[in-house]
């Protein structure tokens, strides 16, 4: 009688986390039979009970999802009283699978019963700015799907691909075909690999640390992709004004991350140690400086859209 609980953003990962119960519990010739998905809404919630009640046909088990199910939120006692009924009764031969992008809300009724029975798991998408969990999740990745990649090559990857994981799993399996076996390098990857992080959070890390190159690249790359320079400046300007309130508050002697959250209007406290360390090399006056040329730019681009000004300034905004 096992019930599977999965929530997170990360649906590629949920996905691929399904297909591979699937391969475990169905039998091919009977998966016509034996495997059944059902659209969100109440409206589906009792033929999907009945179905989960009922034998596999032929060999194998059964296999029961609900996308995004209502089962995972509030429910009138009537259907309570139903579920409390069902759930210990499933055969052992069927598997019942939730989905939702939200964590199910603990203090829900619906959500308490259905703990006593299923197993919970998470697939949620690793933020953007955790570089270290993104490099593992390359290697957990990699090893997954029989790839031998070095620690560079990891890193690189992870550049690369960002939190993307369906690309990351695509990227991997064209690596694996291309090395034909062999152990993937760095140079592999950046032959290979087209890097899709060219967003703006990419674009003000190269900022920061000066790299003029990168810098315009990458402006280059989200040009390409007609990203509005608007839409570009602003995002700039909203991880410059984080970084500049971290600088000064730290310098004044703050350590509290949850002080430092609210002044940054951060919602994730832990956040803030990353961007201690992203600061820690860069001085108050030149993020100063930063944000009064993005704020001027912003004006610039409301008045005239001129992608040769935005390119100037970037420049200028690599200097020490």
């Amino acid at each position: 009688m096992p019930i599977h609980i999965y929530f997170g953003d990360d649906e590629f990962r949920m996905e691929r986390a399904i297909k591979q119960l699937r391969t475990q519990i169905i039998s091919p010739p009977w998966e016509s039979f034996n495997v059944t998905h059902y659209p969100p809404g109440l409206q589906s919630l009792p033929q999907a009970l009945s179905d989960i009640m009922t034998p596999p046909f032929g060999n194998g088990n059964r296999l029961v999802v609900l996308p995004n199910s209502s089962m995972l939120e509030a429910m009138d006692d009537q259907m309570l009283g139903q579920l409390e009924q069902i759930l210990p009764a499933i055969p052992e031969s069927n598997t019942l699978v939730l989905t939702r992008t939200k964590k199910p809300d603990g203090r829900l009724k619906s959500t308490k019963l259905l703990q006593k029975y299923a197993q919970i798991q998470e697939f949620s998408l690793i933020p953007a700015w955790k570089t270290d969990p993104l490099v593992q999740q390359v290697k957990t990745a990699a090893e997954e799907l029989g790839v031998d990649i070095t620690s560079t090559a990891a890193k690189e990857l992870a550049s690369a691909v960002g939190n993307n994981t369906r690309l990351l799993y695509s990227e991997l399996e064209k690596l694996a075909t291309w090395s034909n076996g062999s152990s993937i390098d760095a140079n592999q990857v950046k032959e290979v690999v087209e890097i899709t992080t060219q967003t703006a959070i990419a674009l003000a890390a190269a900022i920061r640390t000066e790299d003029t190159t990168q810098a315009l690249q990458l402006l280059s790359g989200l040009r390409s992709r007609n990203e509005p320079m608007l839409k570009v400046v602003a995002t700039l300007i909203t991880l410059f004004r984080q970084w500049l309130w971290v600088k000064l508050l730290t310098l004044e002697g703050e350590t509290d991350n949850q002080i430092l959250a609210k002044y940054t209007e951060i919602g994730n406290p832990n956040r803030v140690y990353y961007l201690c360390q992203e600061v820690s090399r860069i001085s108050l006056p030149r993020l100063q400086r930063i944000m009064a040329q993005l704020l001027e730019l912003d004006v610039t681009l409301k008045s005239s859209s001129n992608f040769c000004a935005v390119q100037s300034q970037i420049v200028e905004l690599c200097f020490p």
